[in-house]
């Protein structure tokens, strides 16, 4: 195998491996992302899969704000999922920032 095909192998993973650690983050500072990882989760897919899908998510996101040349936020985005009837809208009110959603559920009282 070629020097510059093993380089950009190393790259490609290094992006992944970048996408997937905001993602994961992301969970606890992002109202939606918490959500749509218990959604993810709560229909059965494992850690990292629910991770990775949602480093899919960003990924659309962050390309789409790029292309726009406009900031992320995250107002406008939670505007959009309840214009389009989303269902991790339900799930918002079971997400607290900096807790693990599908660990530490909210308890409704």
């Amino acid at each position: 195998m070629a020097r510059s095909s093993l380089r950009e192998n190393k790259s490609i993973k290094f992006h992944r491996q970048s996408f997937h650690e905001y993602a994961k983050e992301s969970i606890f500072y992002s109202r939606w992302a918490g959500a749509y990882f218990l959604q993810q989760r709560t229909k059965g897919c494992s850690y990292h899969t629910a991770v990775r899908a949602l480093a899919y998510k960003w990924q659309r996101i962050i390309w789409r704000c790029w292309q726009d040349h406009t900031p992320y936020q995250e107002e406008i985005f939670e505007a959009s999922l309840r214009r389009s009837n989303s269902p991790l809208i339900a799930l918002l009110d079971k997400v607290e920032l900096g807790k693990n959603p599908f660990k530490n559920p909210v308890k409704n009282s």
